[in-house]
């Protein structure tokens, strides 16, 4: 339902329910299927999908398996600070705080985000 063919309601439909998904696909799903698909498609979503995905992801943290696997939803709110919108970029940014509050900053989490600051 998030591909970009599908009309912008559905789409926005699919997001608000993402957090419910994931529960039910379980962390592994979510780590190999659910993250990877997200990232394929922020590169060319609208804005108010953007906005509405950058905030469900700050709650995702257990989702993707806990605090030791948050790391691995910064990939996804990395593309999203590159939106032209103002407001996908603070939520991503506040969703980002949000990730790695919770965080274990394990060697994988320290090298993803010494990646995105170089």
């Amino acid at each position: 339902q998030m591909d970009k063919n599908n009309p912008r309601s559905v789409r926005l439909e699919a997001i608000n329910k993402i957090n419910d998904v994931a529960a039910k696909c379980g962390p592994e799903k979510v780590q190999t299927d659910l993250i990877p698909l997200i990232c394929k498609l922020i590169p060319e979503e609208e804005d108010e999908i953007l906005y509405n995905l950058a905030k469900r992801l700050g709650e995702f943290v257990d989702l993707v398996g806990g605090p030791t696997n948050g790391y691995l939803l910064l990939q996804c709110l990395e593309l999203m600070c590159d939106a032209e919108e103002t407001v996908v970029r603070d939520q991503a940014a506040s969703s980002f705080d949000m990730i790695v509050e919770r965080m274990e900053w394990n060697s994988e989490a320290k090298e993803k985000c010494l990646s995105m600051i170089k």
